[in-house]
């Protein structure tokens, strides 16, 4: 049990390293526009988690797919839920933060996902 907390506390490490802290800022701000450069962020994140579960002898196939099919797929929800004929600085920030949280909370079902299995 000890291992598996220590686990899930260095997968949310690379997650927030990964999609907050060391994200290059092009990325950040063209992740919604580009389709490819929305992959390359998802590579980026999924490295990151994968690399960390190596590290504790617990990577497998199906784990890098769920999460690089998965971060894509939420990140382009949001991105679409923001370009919704509008920017994020014209969106209210009650909107904007509602899809922040939405997309986090999922991104951190993912990882629960990946260490628990």
């Amino acid at each position: 049990m000890e291992t598996l907390l220590w686990l899930l506390w260095w997968v949310i490490v690379a997650y927030v390293a990964s999609d907050w802290m060391i994200q290059p800022r092009w990325i950040a701000e063209s992740k919604g526009k580009f389709r490819l450069v929305m992959l390359v962020h998802c590579i980026w994140w999924t490295g990151a988690i994968a690399a960390v579960l190596a590290i504790f002898g617990e990577v497998h196939f199906w784990e890098i797919g769920f999460l690089l099919i998965g971060h894509f797929m939420i990140d382009q929800w949001k991105a679409k839920k923001w370009d919704n004929k509008a920017t994020c600085k014209e969106m209210p920030i009650e909107k904007f933060m509602k899809y922040v949280y939405i997309d986090q909370a999922l991104h951190l079902i993912q990882l629960i996902v990946v260490v628990i299995l």
